[in-house]
C-alpha cells in the first residue's frame, strides 16, 4: 500500500508542479507582452 501511494503521489505531484509552473510562464509572458504592446512606442 506506502509503496503504491508514493509511486501515485510522485506523479500527481511533479505534473501539479509542472501544470503551476507552465501557468505562471504562460501568465507572466502573456502580462510582459501586453504591457509591452500597450505602452507606447512598443
Amino acid at each position: 500500500m506506502a509503496k503504491k501511494e508514493t509511486k501515485n503521489d510522485v506523479p500527481i505531484i511533479s505534473m501539479r508542479a509542472l501544470l503551476v509552473m507552465h501557468g505562471i510562464l504562460i501568465v507572466f509572458v502573456g502580462l510582459m507582452a501586453w504591457l509591452d504592446w500597450s505602452l507606447p512606442g512598443g
